[in-house]
């Protein structure tokens, strides 16, 4: 055999190498594949009807590399053999010249004259386009004839239809069986228990080993052949220190795998392999999207390539890129948006920093998520959709950038400008918590900062521990930002003191919340911008309420409602309707009660139509109780607590909740839902429900005239030490009393 033969799966003849039906001429019953393959079932099934008799002529099985096409296609093929055709698998990865291609055709044209159906197998044909293309068409003038070829590009032939293979599923949750369950794991799980003998049990002996084996199958995308060699390197390594290595780029170790071919023995020999078919200027860009942690649009490759003043033709790289399968492109997220996998990522800044090029391409990139960041923000009440949009799409370049800025000191300040500008971001996705690890991380650096930036980043911080209830930090913040806030930063300044207002009214402090709110809305005079007037004229209502001083905030409230209609600011016009329904139940308006809900209902399904909006159904339920419905909106709270929403309004749907028990004669439930009420509201905000005291206290009567005072007492203690899966039944139950071991304490 010649140096330039086509490589064939031994034994050497490819009709014998898969086969054909047995000597009695039965195909055998079909399997799922050979040992080992896992989580393939529907490609398998699809490729089965894609190569039937009344099939495709041509089908491609496209992917980047490393997502098991070779041995997707042996199982087909193995398939296609028990079915009783005969099949000829060809390794072309060996051959370097397509022009050696017809010399198979005199096999195939044999083995056709002498079988009813011949299945040819193409693997690995990348390489040998688009000089295959002429033999393809040899092939398919055989009507007997059914390719199935593998590659990392598309043939592109009239008659060829493409199944793309994806990299295998992740866990859907976070639960064990739902990790477990996950074919990215249970590859991994498997291809460690022959790799590595032994270690499959410390991957999944407690719920935080299952939680890392889950990262790590997510760092490696998912892909067969990442998760095969990172089994071998379990042998030497644990998860930690091999997930350590991901995310330091250094890739894994070598395995020294010899069942594996050269180009698949290490990540970057399979990403190598990909890239060098590249053009030059597909290299470029490729290399430079590399930089993009998540998912990102035409228009942010577009602005990343004049930035960098790369090749022109942003669209046509991403084009050849998707075609060969270094870029996915995902057409059901918003706006069309493409993504480079981790792997391959990890790969092309590899080659940034071997080219020197790394360093123009983050600066680049930090450019654009700034200014992305300034234009979003500033149009954020106004645009709040399209703002989400990006700064999660650019979530993962946002946090890479804030962990360079505290490794390396020349970008700090790039950092902490970043840090600075996307509070909104967290406040909104994150509610604060996360945002607040990232302050710690850069306080060291606060101090050699330029005054308003650092007045700004402790503003951002004081808001940021507000949000998440740290009210003690918030103060030290905010107080610092007051000290450094330089006089002409009147903006700043006027947003210094609401934070501090919110923080007053948390410690329920009303006169100096209302000072500071009266001096915020001072301050929005001097801008000479009426929204912003109309928006301090909002906060200084909220504190009135929060006072409970409802007739002070009565007519100026019902007034905002207009005004934010007027002036196009959608978020808060849905948050100050919700605020003027608070007013209008507590002064006994419903009709003015029910146009304000609607009003903010409207605004819901404008800006978050598959959100539950928490305060909107709670104002809701309490609306229909002071209507006097009891039984339905008890059985519509219980739903609600039950639901997948993130129930951080507890205290509220549990006062209630206990509004129903007691109108029910439940009154000893009545009394341990008031109390959990109180306990999870204390040291909080009762803002939220602080109008309805009324509706409350109303309530309570019946349960003391019912049990007794002291009775009564005990039972509101009682419920502040119960969770409220305790204190409510889940929907449908057929008891609706509380639970059996809860009513025991009676």
């Amino acid at each position: 055999m010649s140096d330039h033969t086509p490589v064939r799966s031994r034994p050497p003849h490819p009709v014998r190498s898969i086969g054909s039906a047995d000597a009695t001429g039965t195909a055998r019953p079909t399997t799922d594949g050979p040992p080992g393959l896992v989580g393939r079932e529907e490609d398998l099934a699809e490729l089965d009807r894609l190569l039937a008799p009344d099939g495709q002529g041509l089908v491609t099985l496209l992917g980047p590399g490393g997502v098991g096409k070779t041995t997707v296609a042996r199982a087909a093929a193995e398939r296609a053999r028990e079915r009783g055709d005969h099949v000829e698998f060809v390794e072309l990865s060996g051959v370097s010249d397509a022009a050696l291609l017809p010399y198979l055709l005199g096999t195939v044209e044999r083995a056709a004259r002498e079988v009813p159906r011949a299945l040819v197998v193409l693997d690995n044909l990348e390489h040998l386009l688009p000089g295959a293309v002429p033999f393809l068409r040899d092939l398919l003038a055989n009507d007997r004839v059914t390719v199935l070829v593998t590659s990392r590009l598309s043939t592109r032939l009239p008659a060829e239809y493409l199944h793309e293979l994806a990299p295998l599923a992740l866990p859907r949750g976070a639960r064990a069986a739902d990790v477990l369950a996950s074919p990215a794991v249970r590859l991994l799980l498997d291809r460690t228990e022959r790799r590595a003998p032994g270690r499959v049990a410390a991957l999944t002996a407690t719920p935080a080993a299952l939680r890392r084996t889950a990262e790590l199958c997510a760092r490696l995308d998912g892909l067969p052949l990442a998760l095969e060699l990172a089994a071998a390197c379990l042998r030497t390594l644990d998860v930690a220190a091999l997930s350590r290595r991901l995310d330091e780029q250094r890739g894994l170790p070598g395995t020294g795998l010899v069942d594996l071919p050269e180009r698949q023995r290490s990540l970057h020999a399979t990403a190598r392999w990909s890239y060098d078919l590249l053009t030059d200027e597909e290299r470029v860009w490729f290399r430079h999207l590399g930089v993009f942690r998540g998912h990102f649009t035409l228009d942010d490759a577009h602005d990343l390539g004049e930035r960098l003043r790369l090749p022109t033709g942003a669209e046509g790289a991403l084009e050849a890129l998707v075609d060969a399968s270094l870029v996915a492109f995902d057409p059901t997220r918003e706006g069309s948006e493409y993504l480079l996998l981790d792997t391959l990522r990890d790969f092309a800044e590899r080659e940034l920093a071997t080219l020197d090029e790394q360093r123009y391409a983050h600066e680049a990139l930090d450019e654009l998520l700034t200014s992305g960041a300034d234009h979003h923000a500033a149009r954020f009440t106004r645009a709040q959709k399209p703002a989400m949009a990006f700064f999660r799409r650019r979530e993962d370049d946002i946090r890479d950038l804030l962990r360079r800025g505290i490794l390396n000191g020349a970008d700090a300040r790039r950092g902490a400008e970043l840090l600075a500008r996307i509070a909104l971001f967290w406040v909104y996705v994150r509610r604060g918590a996360d945002h607040l690890r990232w302050f710690e991380a850069y306080e060291p650096v606060m101090h050699d900062l330029a005054p308003t930036l650092r007045a700004k980043l402790a503003f951002e911080w004081g808001r940021m521990a507000q949000m998440g209830l740290e009210l003690d930090t918030a103060e030290e913040r905010l107080q610092e930002a007051l000290d450094v806030v330089p006089e002409d930063a009147v903006r700043l300044r006027m947003n210094i003191h609401v934070c501090r207002g919110v923080v007053a009214v948390f410690r329920e402090d009303h006169d100096l919340a209302e000072r500071h709110h009266e001096e915020s809305l001072r301050l929005a005079g001097l801008l000479d911008e009426p929204p912003t007037v109309v928006r301090q004229r909002a906060n200084l209502c909220v504190t009135r309420m929060a006072a409970g001083r409802f007739d002070r905030a009565r007519d100026e409230l019902y007034a905002l409602v207009d005004d934010f209609r007027g002036i196009g600011d959608v978020a808060n016009l849905g948050t100050v309707s919700e605020h003027a329904s608070r007013v209008a139940m507590r002064l006994g308006e419903l009709d003015e009660a029910a146009r304000f809900l609607g009003v903010a209902r409207e605004v819901t399904a404008q800006i978050t139509p598959d959100a539950v909006n928490e305060a909107l159904e709670l104002l809701t339920a309490e609306f229909r109780l002071r209507r006097g419905e009891t039984g339905a909106v008890g059985a519509a709270l219980s739903e609600f607590l039950w639901g997948e929403n993130e129930r951080v309004s507890v205290g509220w749907a549990s006062a209630l909740l206990s509004v129903v028990a007691a109108r029910e004669g439940r009154f000893h439930d009545a009394a341990r839902l008031r109390g959990h009420a109180e306990a999870v509201t204390r040291g909080r905000n009762r803002n939220e429900f602080r109008h309805a005291d009324d509706l409350l206290d109303e309530a309570w009567r019946p349960v003391v005239d019912a049990l007794g005072e002291e009775e009564a007492l005990a039972g509101r203690e009682r419920g502040a030490a119960l969770a409220w899966r305790d204190l409510v039944p889940p929907p449908n139950r057929d008891n609706p009393a509380i639970h059996p071991e809860v009513a025991a304490l009676d």
